[in-house]
């Protein structure tokens, strides 16, 4: 078997998505950013995970609110 090993620029894509509406939402990086920042390639990966999921949930927040308000 052969194992192929990643380059580092490989583009990394994060989805989100409500199984109870049309929901969705995405982010794309480098993990070559982590390298930039100095920071640990997994502490990065946490850093845009969390930042997905914080957009994610204020932009439900919003369209619930907007819909209490219309």
């Amino acid at each position: 078997m052969t194992v192929n090993n990643m380059s580092g620029d490989e583009i990394i894509t994060i989805t989100i998505e409500d199984p109870h509406s049309d929901k969705r939402m995405s982010t794309r990086y480098s993990i070559l950013q982590a390298d930039a920042w100095e920071l640990a390639k997994g502490e990065y990966h946490t850093i845009m995970l969390d930042a997905l999921i914080e957009r994610f949930n204020t932009e439900k927040e919003n369209e619930i609110q907007n819909k209490r308000n219309n």
